[in-house]
C-alpha cells in the first residue's frame, strides 16, 4: 500500500480535495471537486492528463456525504490508496448516489 495524504477544502456549496503520495517532492495522485452541492452535484477528478465527470443525481448532498463520495472513488480506484472505500461505497449507495453516470 502506498502512504497517501487527503486534503480537504470544504465549503458551502462544493468539496475540493487532492491525494499526494507520501514521499519526496509530494507527487499529486488525483484530485478533484464535488460541485453544486444543492442541486445536481457532480464529481470531478483529474490525474495527470486525463480528466473526467460524473453526475451524482438530482439529490442534494451535504459535506458529510460528499466526504463519502470521496473515499468511495479512492477505494474504487483500487490503487491502495485509501482503505475503507467499500464501506464508504454501501454508504453512499445506500444514500441513494450513483457514481456511475455519466458527463
Amino acid at each position: 500500500m502506498t502512504a497517501a495524504i487527503l486534503v480537504l477544502n470544504a465549503g458551502s456549496s462544493s468539496l475540493k480535495f487532492a491525494v499526494f503520495e507520501r514521499r519526496e517532492g509530494l507527487p499529486l495522485i488525483f484530485k478533484g471537486s464535488v460541485s453544486s452541492l444543492r442541486a445536481n452535484p457532480r464529481l470531478k477528478l483529474s490525474t495527470g492528463n486525463a480528466a473526467e465527470e460524473k453526475s451524482l443525481g438530482r439529490k442534494s448532498l451535504d459535506i458529510g456525504a460528499a466526504v463519502e463520495v470521496v473515499a468511495a472513488e479512492m477505494g474504487d480506484r483500487g490503487s491502495g490508496h485509501a482503505r475503507g472505500g467499500g464501506r464508504a461505497q454501501d454508504r453512499s449507495r445506500r444514500a441513494g448516489l450513483h457514481l456511475s453516470g455519466g458527463a
